[in-house]
């Protein structure tokens, strides 16, 4: 029997916010750059002379009882229609597209209208790899294959004029910006299309066409209206709302082609979205995001990733760089490889770095073995000069092979910065009381910038560039005699205006003035003057700059495994998200950029990666669940920057909803095994194993099973907790659901829950609740009332574990006191049965008066605890700090404020001992000496490492 309806139109109103995403590269496959939700669709033809493709999606609500219809219809009259209602494609196709925009050129050939440049070229892989630097051009002067550099005629003609991009397997890079199209010319006065197209894993094409839309060069015409629409096409969709089904959400993309539109219209039922329904939240968010970036990605700094001696000028991205040399010995590319314990991998010691660049130091930097030695300060001014001052420390040792110490100062833009250039020549500086001129200056003219002229004193002779520089520039180096005495100095200076650098007072003065202000903010901070220089530094240090993510702070400069990609940074994701608890302090900007760098890298599948660096990353898994914590700490500090949580709140409720659904477990028992639940479920780690294959993915290996691809996840690669864990292969996690995991989660969701009460989300932010309680209620499973202790727990049978080998105890560690965070404790007797049996036992964890150095990653009464080796033993920033913001929870226990206080010092201890000594800031440290570079696995200086100065500022209240 079949039952007909007849249908019945009623008042359909839509979603208070209509949310519209903006794309240039959609070859990315990556979620929307820009996330707006606009006051009025007739914005959206505008945003697409900008823009490739826009997304528009909402939810549609009937206003009567259910069992009805709407009619839902789309008006547009250019461009490529896709609409989704719910999930369901219905509409894939466009309207006729109208003929290209012809333009009176003169003469007839485009290539005399200034501005134009139209390049068809084929990228070819280098060795195997897709270097973006290594292309061959289909024409033009650039007929041959380019190693490791886009040919430089070519690369000049499209920083000139326009934009370059670069597609990799099926993901496009683009480095234009948008606020400069053109160097001298308002972005208003052009419009750019970039269209890229992939072909699998042998050649790439990239179209570049940029031409001016402005009325003398392009009169406007009529474009013939698409057969048959008087101007538009309409598609109507008849829009079911059924019983138990109280909205239908919609989709619609549209892609332009050679011509944009200028009508599109929603309407239900005949009726246009009224603008009342949208707001401009995001919009404005993102508006804000990009003047702010332009506003902070200005002067110079040591923003050059691959070279601590080199001096950067943004926006131009003219760069001097320093290279000393004693015979065959030199220091070019110092830090390019990362930072090391080791004096012949990284032979310098970190001084003093204010956040800006304003004053910089290296304390001390060798020339191989030679024993000759230097420290290198710079100092900028209000009026943006450079002065670098290079001081000799210690003479050669020897006299053989032509020991006498030189000094290179290079100008160039470093290959990583296309498509910025600047065309560099040597000029000479004249004074008129002499007739020959007294001193040679580099100066570079950089196209919509102003020119910058560098200059030395003791110039000796003029030498060849010694660093690799974008295609077309032929740099300039300086060669510079050093002093031959203990204590002798050279100045360089770089500036803007003609002629050296003039200031009031000397370079010397400058220099010194400016680290005499550094530390007298350092001294304001009392007897934690030193902690918090420290952690300044940490963070000012690892300061690096590139075009695409702007200002950011990896978790340190260079990196020798990334040597060859284009760009020598990683963002690790928990790491970053916890450096920004740091940077909320010392540098708000830095805290905003990396908060909202590592959200945009938000997989398709619908996570922020483990790791990311512009090229690749660990796409298979996530990290720790920590950015919420992080954004509400940096709110918390900074409530004027709201902003934020507007632009990326969609961003992070899509991976909070995405560990629930890919990683989350309820137990099973001797007689039904666990499997994944929707809710009151516990955080299994991971790994989905079929992203490995993803050609964004930067593992090499084929598809793995083993334990510890998943425990990555965890970010505690070799820990303990998991030594006896098993792969379940169907589900593509361990048999392990993790407390450490599981609490941070439900941390996340409260911290994400009140960010969306700060911005008046209240949907998501009782989504994000009632999942937060969920899951500390499922926390409480994993007690083990023997143990005293949250355990970790096998899902499939319900058994706690592991159980060391050797002494058949339970394994335990800082993770599982993580349920602090969660306030998962039922009372507060139980949270002081903790603190008594493992966090302020020595046989333990050990904070207590009677200890000096921070806790250990494992308990001492483990059998790994001496093993001193990464999460085996070592004493680690995030677990300190994580554990002190847990016991903030119940700081209404006088047990729990005495703890935090001995936890405090501890973390300050094992901070400063490096720190003091040596201006290290360690990766992890020795949990029973403080020593950082007593085991191989520590990196000397890495960012969060400073984690542990926070804990004492927190305890203090200086922040």
């Amino acid at each position: 029997h079949m039952r007909f309806c007849s249908v019945l139109l009623v008042a359909v109103v839509v979603h208070a916010d209509v949310h519209v995403s903006v794309y240039n590269n959609t070859a990315f496959g990556w979620p929307s750059i820009v996330n707006r939700t606009l006051p009025s669709l007739a914005n959206i033809p505008n945003l697409l002379t900008q823009f490739t493709s826009a997304v528009v999606q909402g939810q549609l609500y009937p206003t009567s009882t259910p069992t009805t219809w709407g009619l839902f219809e789309v008006v547009i009259d250019a461009g490529h229609v896709r609409l989704w209602v719910d999930d369901h494609l219905l509409v894939d196709g466009g309207p006729a597209v109208a003929p290209p925009l012809q333009c009176p050129y003169p003469g007839g050939d485009p290539s005399q209208l200034p501005g134009y440049f139209q390049w068809l070229g084929t990228q070819m892989p280098i060795n195997g790899t897709d270097d973006p630097r290594s292309m061959t051009s289909l024409g033009g002067d650039c007929t041959k294959g380019c190693s490791r550099e886009v040919c430089s005629q070519l690369c000049v003609e499209l920083a000139q004029h326009g934009c370059v991009g670069f597609v990799t397997h099926q993901h496009q890079f683009d480095f234009c910006s948008m606020r400069r199209l053109a160097p001298g010319l308002p972005s208003s006065e052009w419009k750019s299309l970039l269209v890229a197209t992939s072909l699998p894993f042998t050649s790439y094409t990239v179209q570049s066409v940029t031409v001016p839309t402005d009325p003398k060069w392009c009169p406007p015409t009529t474009s013939p209206a698409p057969p048959g629409t008087n101007g538009t096409a309409a598609y109507a969709i008849p829009i079911p709302f059924l019983p138990g089904l109280s909205y239908a959400k919609f989709r619609l993309e549209i892609t332009t082609g050679a011509t944009v539109p200028h009508v599109l219209g929603l309407k239900m039922n005949n009726s246009h979205f009224p603008d009342s329904r949208m707001t401009s939240n995001v919009a404005e968010a993102e508006l804000r995001y990009q003047e702010e970036r332009a506003g902070a990605e200005v002067g110079w700094n040591t923003w050059y990733s691959r070279d601590m001696l080199s001096h950067t000028l943004l926006p131009s991205a003219a760069t001097v760089s320093l290279s000393l040399h004693v015979g065959n010995a030199t220091t070019a590319h110092l830090g390019g490889q990362g930072p090391s314990c080791s004096a012949a991998i990284f032979p310098a010691k970190h001084g003093y770095h204010d956040v800006r660049g304003q004053y910089t130091e290296i304390e001390q930097v060798s020339v191989g073995s030679t024993g000759a030695s230097f420290k290198v300060e710079s100092a900028t001014t209000s009026e943006g000069d450079l002065y670098i001052i290079v001081t000799t420390l210690t003479l050669p040792i020897s006299e053989e092979s032509d020991p006498t110490p030189s000094l290179s100062v290079t100008l160039n833009v470093p290959i990583d910065y296309l498509p910025r250039f600047c065309n560099i020549t040597r000029q000479k500086s004249w004074q008129k009381r002499f007739i020959e001129p007294v001193s040679d200056v580099l100066q570079a003219d950089c196209p919509g910038f102003p020119k910058v002229f560098v200059s030395a004193s003791s110039i000796s002779t003029i030498l060849s560039n010694h660093e690799p520089t974008a295609p077309g520039v032929d740099p300039g180096t300086l060669e510079v005699s050093l002093p031959s005495t203990v204590g002798g100095t050279v100045e360089i200076s770089a500036t803007t205006r003609r002629g050296p650098a003039r200031a009031r007072d000397t370079p010397g003065e400058v220099v010194a003035n400016a680290r005499s202000a550094l530390l007298a903010r350092y001294a304001k901070f009392g007897e934690q003057n030193e902690t918090y220089a420290g952690a300044e530094n940490a963070i000012s240090w690892n300061v690096i700059y590139t075009p695409y993510e702007g200002i950011i702070t990896p978790v340190f400069r260079g990196a020798s495994w990334s040597a060859t990609r284009p760009h020598a940074y990683v963002l690790f994701e928990w790491d970053t998200y916890l450096s920004t608890l740091i940077s909320s302090v010392t540098d708000t900007w830095v805290a905003r950029s990396n908060i909202i760098a590592m959200t945009k890298s938000l997989s398709f599948k619908g996570y922020v990666p483990g790791f990311w660096n512009g090229l690749c990353g660990e796409v298979d898994k996530s990290k720790p669940p920590v950015g919420g914590l992080a954004l509400n700490f940096h709110l918390a500090r900074h409530p004027e920057d709201l902003w934020v949580a507007e632009l990326l709140i969609d961003q992070f409720l899509l991976w909070n909803r995405w560990w629930a659904k890919a990683r989350q477990y309820g137990f099973g028992n001797a007689t039904h095994a666990g499997s994944k639940v929707d809710s009151n479920g516990v955080i299994a780690p991971g790994c989905t194993r079929e992203n490995q294959l993803l050609s964004i993915s930067c593992g090499t290996s084929p598809i793995s099973n083993r334990v510890d691809t998943v425990t990555g996840e965890t970010g505690l690669d070799n820990s303990p907790l998991y030594d006896d864990a098993m792969f379940v292969v169907d589900e593509d996690v361990i048999d392990y659901v993790d407390v450490g995991m599981t609490s941070l989660y439900a941390r996340d969701c409260v911290a994400l829950a009140a960010v969306a009460g700060m911005i008046g989300r209240d949907d998501y932010h009782d989504e994000l609740e009632r999942r937060g309680n969920a899951t500390s209620n499922g926390l409480r499973s994993m007690w083990n009332g023997e143990a005293g202790i949250h355990v970790n727990k096998r899902w499939t049978n319900g058994t706690f574990g592991p159980v060391d080998p050797k002494n058949s105890r339970l394994v335990v560690g800082p993770p599982n006191l993580y349920p602090l965070l969660a306030r998962a404790y039922d009372t507060d007797d139980q949270v002081k049965s903790v603190l008594e049996r493992y966090l302020t036992n020595s046989s333990e964890l050990s904070v207590n008066s009677g200890q000096h150095y921070g806790i250990p990653s494992i308990s001492r009464s483990s059998s790994a605890a001496n093993d001193n080796n990464y999460w085996r033993g070592r004493a680690w920033g995030p677990m300190n700090l994580l554990i002190y913001i847990g016991l903030g929870e119940y700081a209404h226990i006088p047990e729990v404020k005495s703890v935090m206080s001995d936890l405090a010092t501890q973390s300050e201890n094992t901070f400063l001992l490096e720190w003091t000594e040596n201006h290290r800031v360690m990766e992890n440290y020795n949990s029973q000496s403080g020593l950082g570079c007593d085991s191989g696995d520590a990196v000397p200086f890495y960012h969060w490492g400073a984690l542990n100065a926070l804990v004492q500022l927190m305890e203090k209240q200086w922040v």
